[in-house]
């Protein structure tokens, strides 16, 4: 058995509100993570950053928040204004409206509005920001939000939340909707969009931190082992699947189109950090520094060029849906007391699952906890099975035993509580048991209600997608003021349950008042032989019908600007019929087939007792950017009275009004492509500048680019002064690579920026604006020759080594050139030149007409000319700093012999400066010596008489060079004979040797060189 012991405390209440930040920090903070200041002070597009806090239990939470990352961002030279109008234990919907009217209060008090907005989310903000952008048209008087940064965000719900009431306030509405159910069941299925955002999830995987100390400790397993085998990492309070909005309950394709509207564009970008959830926004109690990725990332993608996410981070973030038996659900809450010595005992039914949890939790006592399998088995702290993992934690208010087993064995489970060490007698446990299970419990209650109308509670039972009939299913209702009821549910058709035994079970709540309700359902029973219990909670509100809506319902075509082709507005009118005047926010949206064409902006009125007038507005160009064809269904029409504290839904209608527009084409194309937001240099030369970026994202597709330069950065108030760049490609599709390069640019800092034109006529936003530095060229020089002086040889292959420098480096040298000449001419000469661009060799032709060769160093060619040859296969060139080495090997041919050459050398550079002709050295071309090479005979005895020698003689400068070849032939004699007889020497020899001269007669052999014997 796998088993760990860790000193910390989870974060139950972390995911909603991480601990005041260190105190102090603030003056360290600017360098203090290893990130230099300035880093992004290339552009002054820089978005305003909202920073949006999550929900909280702890009233101490909210002074402290972003404290550490405010500071960094305005460091960096970021607005930030931090959202303190959240309120931490409220539910989305009011946060989201909060976040609204601050955003557009801070936009108007600045007085000029920020070109790009840009939300950080932490936690159950994230889900704020979403609701917002959904909600609200992700406009803040006209500026768009284009960046949404959801940090640990639980996108798909917290399993922390399970059980919620077992060891939180129950006055947490918010905290309430952190549920896996909600979140996957409800929200994800109505506020899907973000609008214009990019949105970048970032996720932490380092599980809980000690830090943590003042929290409570929940379902710690967040990362057990999922049904496939493998582990889905958190941050000890999101797990990575969960803040990527991706969750294995779903159905593939839910799955997918949740995902998709994460994302815009095409791409996702999910970043996962070794970082708990505290530390996700970047802040920590303990004193240790975060991970500094998580803000070099941040910073990376509001300066619009957000690193590619790495191929580990999407495995961290998916699974294989195909693999998925089910979501965790709740089977028990068990509590008690123990004493010193006395053991405590539970039984619990488990039936068929992937995996058990079973987490004990007591406040100071030691308990030692035992389970005893359906067969007998007993698990302990110290059992060695593997496919049980045991964990324990400890905290200042509490310790924590957990257990989490991998294919339990189905049927009653027994739980034993010892205690082993109580301080104080009795003390208070409980233990919380989860099952990993096909077997769902689904809350299926409306959640506004009115008083005076029938109150439908209801759920449903599936597994496997198969609904379970007769089983029996219990509620209990509660609320903040303490009002608690218990109701059961039935499934005879006879309580607004639907028809008998179809497994949705409901009853009517006929006491109900005004308010906010916490909803814990609780099912049992048995299926497929096994007993089974499910605990899952939901919430409703109950509220008085101060509005109704009343009177037909009418659409008009509204177009305020008529020079733009297709109308601006479509406005559905209806009325509302008010018994209490007060101040009212009304919203809804279009569909067609079931799909959220677009939403109205949330209209905020105050209406007087009786009928009134109320209209919705809907943008054209997002009815025209969905592309979907008509006619609209007026849908998810909702009244807030605001007079409610907090407001309270106070009519619902499902719609059904249809629209007598049919074409979306009639709407306007207001809609500008995406901003570019990853405009980046690539490369630099003496007088250019390489860029490369993605190709903008439009509702139908950019025609046209526009880019401008200047030496300040680009932005909508620099613009018209930059200078426009003319050749620019056309537009891609959408996020594909391109480049160009801005030539004839002189020496200093450049900055550059980038507009995308859809076929309406609409500009996107000016791109971020990188920067690129030109050094003033420096002037190449020539440098030496080697050999400079005395002489070289015809016909033999000769090495030189000429220098040249450039102060630019070596790689601006794009053209070297040496000249052998009696003048300073290329007639007639040796005349070499180096291409560096093309990397060719070129020799000139002897009347100076045009140029010989076109080989590349190192090639197995040759070029020559009548007075040498060029070997390119041991002609080459290197470079170091700013010098260039050219290594020259050629053959002078005899037409050159008995001159003198003046050594020239010319450099340019790839701006085309050059330095002239210098002049490096003098050398003089001497013939090379003949030699003699071989004689025939060359030894051995030949007879007397005449005979005929044959000799070899070369000279490098041909054989036309040589003057004269003639053999000498001295013989010893003895006793005056040419051969030996008898009674003489035994060896008389024959000495054989030749004079040679070339036809100048300036080189010669000598008298008697000797060839052989």
């Amino acid at each position: 058995m796998k088993k760990t012991v860790t000193i910390l405390a989870v974060c139950v209440a972390a995911l909603f509100a991480a601990c005041p930040s260190r105190a102090g920090s603030g003056s360290a903070v600017s360098n203090a993570f290893g990130l230099p200041s300035g880093c992004i002070a290339d552009s002054t597009n820089k978005p305003v950053v909202v920073l949006v806090r999550g929900a909280g239990i702890f009233a101490e939470d909210n002074p402290s928040y972003w404290t550490d990352i405010k500071q960094q961002l305005e460091s960096e030279g970021y607005t930030v204004w931090r959202c303190d109008s959240i309120n931490p234990k409220g539910r989305i919907e009011y946060n989201g409206r909060a976040l609204s009217d601050f955003v557009n209060a801070q936009v108007a008090s600045a007085g000029t509005a920020p070109e790009t907005i840009a939300l950080v989310a932490h936690s159950m903000g994230g889900l704020i920001s979403r609701y917002y952008l959904s909600q609200y048209g992700a406009t803040a008087n006209g500026k768009k939000v284009r960046i949404l940064v959801t940090l640990g965000t639980p996108h798909c719900g917290s399993r922390l939340t399970h059980g919620s009431t077992w060891w939180l306030p129950v006055d947490s509405e918010g905290y309430a909707q952190l549920t896996e159910n909600y979140c996957t069941q409800d929200f994800n299925r109505k506020y899907t969009g973000t609008a214009y955002a990019r949105t970048y999830f970032f996720a932490g995987n380092a599980g809980a931190s000690s830090s943590w100390d003042k929290y409570r400790s929940g379902h710690k397993k967040l990362n057990s082992r999922t049904p496939c085998g493998l582990t889905n990492a958190s941050d000890g309070a999101v797990t990575v699947r969960s803040a990527h909005g991706r969750y294995i309950s779903e159905s593939c394709a839910d799955e997918k189109q949740v995902k998709a509207s994460f994302s815009s564009g095409g791409r996702e970008y999910l970043y996962a950090f070794g970082a708990d959830h505290n530390q996700m926004k970047y802040a920590d109690d303990s004193g240790t520094p975060p991970p500094a990725g998580i803000l070099s990332t941040l910073l990376a993608v509001l300066r619009g060029a957000p690193p590619e996410p790495s191929a580990a981070s999407y495995q961290a973030g998916s699974v294989s849906l195909a693999d998925a038996v089910g979501a965790w659900s709740d089977v028990a809450l068990l509590t008690g007391s123990v004493e010193q010595s006395i053991v405590k005992t539970h039984t619990v039914p488990i039936d068929p699952a992937a995996a058990a949890e079973f987490i004990c939790r007591t406040t100071d006592a030691d308990a030692e906890v035992t389970l005893i399998a359906p067969n007998g088995t007993h698990v302990t702290e110290d059992t060695a099975d593997p496919s049980v993992a045991f964990s324990e934690e400890w905290s200042i208010d509490g310790r924590s035993k957990s257990f989490v087993i991998s294919d339990p064995a189905p049927g009653v489970w027994t739980v034993q509580v010892h205690g082993r060490s109580v301080p104080v007698s009795p003390e208070d446990y409980g233990v919380a048991v989860a099952v990993q299970s096909s077997l769902a419990l689904i809350p299926a209650c409306s959640y506004a209600n009115s008083t005076g109308a029938p109150v439908v509670i209801s759920a449903k039972l599936e597994n496997a997608g198969s609904m379970v009939p007769a089983q029996t299913v219990r509620v209990t209702l509660f609320s903040a003021p303490g009002l608690t009821a218990a109701l059961d549910l039935l499934d005879d058709g006879l309580h607004s349950d639907g028809t008998s035994s179809d497994g949705l079970y409901a009853n009517v709540w006929a006491e109900a008042q005004a308010g906010f309700y916490t909803v814990r359902l609780g099912a049992s029973g048995t299926v497929g032989g096994y007993a089974f219990q499910r605990i899952e909670y939901t919430d409703i509100q109950v509220s008085d019908p101060t509005a109704s809506l009343a009177g037909a319902c009418t659409d008009a075509a509204v177009d305020a600007n008529p020079d733009v082709e297709g109308i601006d507005t479509l406005r559905l009118q209806f009325g509302l019929d008010v018994s209490r005047g007060s101040n009212f926010t009304v919203t809804g949206a279009l569909v067609k087939a079931g799909q959220i064409v677009t939403r109205a902006a949330a209209v905020r009125t105050d209406l007087a007792l009786g009928l009134n007038a109320v209209a919705l507005d809907f943008n054209g160009s997002e009815i025209r950017a969905s592309g979907v064809a008509g006619p609209y269904t007026l849908a998810d029409l909702t009244v807030f009275d605001d007079s409610a504290d907090p407001p309270l839904i106070v009519a619902q209608h499902p719609g059904g009004y249809v629209t007598s527009v049919s074409d979306p084409l009639t709407f306007s194309d207001g809609t500008p492509p995406f901003p570019i937001v990853d405009l980046t240099v690539t490369g630099t030369g003496p007088s250019s500048v390489t860029l490369t970026w993605s190709s903008p994202v439009d509702d139908t597709a950019a025609t046209a680019y526009e880019m401008r330069i200047g030496p300040e950065p680009v932005s909508l108030v620099t613009w018209e002064a930059s200078t426009p760049v003319a050749g620019l490609p056309a537009p891609k599709g959408k996020n594909e690579p391109q480049t160009f390069t801005v030539t004839g640019l002189s020496a200093g800092a450049w900055y550059f920026g980038i507009r995308s034109r859809d076929a309406a006529g609409n500009w996107s936003q000016v791109s971020n604006s990188p920067m690129a530095t030109l050094q003033a060229s420096a002037a190449p020089a020539t440098g030496t020759i080697t050999p400079s002086s005395g002489s070289v040889v015809t016909g033999v292959k000769q090495s030189f080594t000429a220098t040249f420098s450039d102060g630019d480096g070596h790689g601006d040298i794009a053209d070297c050139r040496v000249l052998l000449n009696t003048a300073l001419q290329g007639a007639n000469g040796i005349f070499l030149r180096l291409d560096r661009t093309n990397n060719k060799l070129y020799l000139r032709s002897d009347n100076n007409s045009g140029w010989l060769g076109g080989h590349a160093p190192g090639s197995g060619n040759v070029i020559e000319n009548g007075r040498c040859t060029i070997h390119c296969d041991r002609t080459t060139f290197s470079g170091n700093g700013n010098t260039l080495t050219l290594n020259i090997s050629l053959t002078l041919k005899p037409l050159v012999a008995g001159k003198t050459l003046t050594e020239w050398l010319y450099v340019g550079d790839a701006a085309g400066h050059g330095d002239g002709w210098n002049e490096a050295g003098a050398i003089t071309v001497v013939s090379a010596a003949p030699t003699n090479t071989s004689v025939s005979p060359g030894s051995g005895l030949v007879p007397a008489g005449a005979q005929t020698f044959t000799t070899v003689q070369r000279d490098a400068s041909g054989y036309t060079d040589l003057k004269c070849s003639s053999a000498q032939r001295r013989q010893q004699r003895l006793a005056g004979r040419l051969c030996p007889g008898v009674g003489e020497h035994p060896r008389e020899l024959a000495r054989e040797a030749a004079v040679l001269g070339d036809d100048r007669d300036r080189q010669r052999t000598g008298p008697d060189h000797q060839l052989g014997h």
